[in-house]
């Protein structure tokens, strides 16, 4: 791709638009999509090309892929219809699991372009502007993709097993129910299913960041249009990014506004995890503690990924495992244990309390190594990994989701 070759697309399409508006979603693909991802240099009708299909809860046009390698997605709303914040958090979502880092995001008036899979860079430009975002947009070329990606990788493996799943699930299912027969047909799927979640961990980068969940972790904020833009289009994505080592926590937003001259994406994505954070920094809990100590962060990473009926919903991380599970519980706070009834326990009699609203147990005694939560309640820590490992799963069991828990977690098992 060449700036000669975008404006000329932009050219052509503007005075298409202009004459005779797209009225369907297939016109808007047809007219503005295709055009536009030839110019960028993709054939969507090559054979690795997959059209009109769901990864991790989201609709997507296209996900295109260089040498079977899935490295971009494209998704695509109606002309005349809005960016809606719901997709585009699925959109990042499935990123983040996916591990696939380049996606677009268009309504034919409006053009989103998002790179990373955590602390991602966007751009909202009219279709008009993309001439002056030339650099930002040579990122999403076929060239430059094929340039950056390493086929014969761990990480290209997770790539297409993440993106291929419901196939290869299917697949491996029949190949069970015809050596064993169609009565367990449910149990073949699900085991199957998870199955497929493990591999896709494992052969992904080792990397809490990496697991984040960006749908609830971080907001999109689309604000008044800008007067370049139709009245239908959102104006303006901004651009988040995790301040909690916990893999949760706060989200600094700095707005990127349509339509500027600066160029939004420079270069590849750099975000760190958090073991390579500076060790003068101050290490904050989530209750925003002061943890640090002189002491070296331990090459050590502690992973959680929770699951509900439909595949995977986010995932926390640490490099202790006591601050983990204190992840583990902020995280289940938002998503089903808010009603539990403190004190509370697994059901074993032996198991001390786990939960209160004041640092005892149901008995009145101090709790051994008592964490504040965010929401006033105490969390038991006391034990070593394998001891904070049943207390997420457990936790996780109440607030009715599968947690897997990767990382050193498994080592300690």
């Amino acid at each position: 791709m060449t700036g000669p070759d975008l404006r000329s697309f932009v050219s052509r399409t503007t005075a298409l638009i202009s004459a005779t508006p797209p009225s369907t979603g297939r016109e808007t693909r047809a007219w503005i999509v295709d055009p536009l991802l030839e110019t960028l240099g993709w054939d969507r009708h090559a054979e690795s090309t997959i059209t009109d299909t769901t990864v991790e809860d989201v609709h997507l046009e296209y996900v295109l892929a260089v040498e079977s390698v899935p490295v971009l997605f494209v998704a695509v709303e109606p002309y005349g219809h809005d960016l809606t914040d719901q997709r585009a958090r699925n959109l990042l979502e499935a990123m983040a699991w996916t591990g696939v880092d380049r996606a677009i995001y268009t309504n034919g008036h409006s053009v989103a372009f998002v790179a990373g899979t955590t602390d991602a860079d966007r751009l909202l430009c009219s279709l008009s502007s993309l001439p002056d975002h030339e650099s930002s947009i040579e990122h999403y070329t076929r060239a430059a993709a094929t340039k950056r990606l390493e086929t014969n990788t761990e990480d290209a493996v997770a790539r297409r097993l993440a993106v291929n799943r419901s196939s290869v699930t299917e697949a491996m299912t029949d190949q069970l129910v015809a050596a064993a027969g169609d009565s367990y047909r449910d149990e073949f799927e699900t085991a199957t299913d998870r199955l497929l979640d493990r591999l896709v961990v494992s052969f992904a980068d080792n990397d809490s960041e990496r697991f984040e969940s960006v749908s609830d972790d971080v907001a999109l904020e689309f604000t008044e249009p800008s007067h370049e833009h139709p009245s239908t289009d959102s104006s303006a994505v901004s651009r988040a990014s995790t301040g909690d080592e916990s893999g949760g926590g706060s989200v600094d937003e700095t707005p990127i506004e349509a339509d500027t001259n600066s160029e939004v994406i420079e270069g590849e994505n750099t975000a760190e995890t958090s073991s390579s954070e500076p060790e003068t920094e101050p290490e904050t809990d989530s209750t925003g503690e002061d943890t640090s100590t002189n002491e070296t962060e331990p090459d050590t990473e502690y992973v959680a990924r929770f699951f509900n009926d439909r595949g995977s919903i986010g995932a926390v991380g640490h490099s202790r495992s006591e601050q983990a599970l204190v992840s583990v519980a902020e995280y289940l706070f938002e998503r089903g244990l808010s009603g539990i009834t403190v004190p509370w326990s697994p059901d074993d009699d032996s198991v001390p309390t786990l939960l209160n609203d004041n640092p005892q147990r149901a008995t009145g005694e101090p709790m051994a190594a008592p964490r504040e939560l965010s929401n006033g309640y105490s969390l038991e820590t006391a034990g070593d990994a394998d001891a904070h490992a049943r207390i997420a799963e457990a936790l996780a069991a109440r607030a009715g989701l599968r947690v897997m828990l990767t990382g050193d977690w498994e080592s300690a098992e």
